[in-house]
């Protein structure tokens, strides 16, 4: 069945540049080339279709916010299943057929609490992780829920 002519007009994506939207956050990635900066990608649906975000940590040619730029060291399959999304401020269309837009994470504290509940437990795991894996002094104690430092008393 055709579509009307007037409702054809309504499957033509908006233009998101310069627009703030709500991301989830599905991937990271760190480049191999020191030049270049770490960056996440989400997606956004937009008239109906989703679409891919290459979200930096902070404003263009700035200094990156520290705990959106941590959120770049987890792994795809945490971020994946995370239910995490971030306020992004479009900067523009990409040419690309796997990633349409380009965008930078507004600063932590202007997520929404959710998120930054969920970007904090994610961050917060994986310190424990690494914390737990990675060889550490014979004085610090690490239990699954709090990192703690025993000294040892000499008299």
């Amino acid at each position: 069945m055709a579509c009307h002519h007037s409702q054809a007009i309504t499957h033509t994506a908006l233009d998101l540049t310069k627009q703030e939207v709500r991301v989830c956050i599905t991937e990271a990635q760190i480049p191999d080339d020191k030049d270049k900066k770490p960056h996440l990608y989400g997606m956004v649906i937009n008239q109906g279709h989703a679409e891919k975000i290459r979200i930096f940590a902070g404003p263009n040619n700035q200094t990156p916010d520290p705990t959106i730029n941590e959120l770049t060291t987890l792994s795809n399959d945490v971020l994946a299943s995370s239910g995490l999304y971030l306020k992004v401020l479009i900067w523009g269309a990409r040419n690309e057929p796997s990633v349409q837009w380009s965008g930078s994470a507004l600063a932590f504290e202007k997520q929404e609490p959710s998120d930054r509940a969920i970007a904090n437990k994610l961050i917060n795991e994986k310190a424990l992780q690494v914390a737990a894996e990675e060889p550490r002094s014979p004085f610090d104690v690490v239990n699954y829920n709090k990192i703690t430092l025993q000294t040892s008393q000499t008299r």
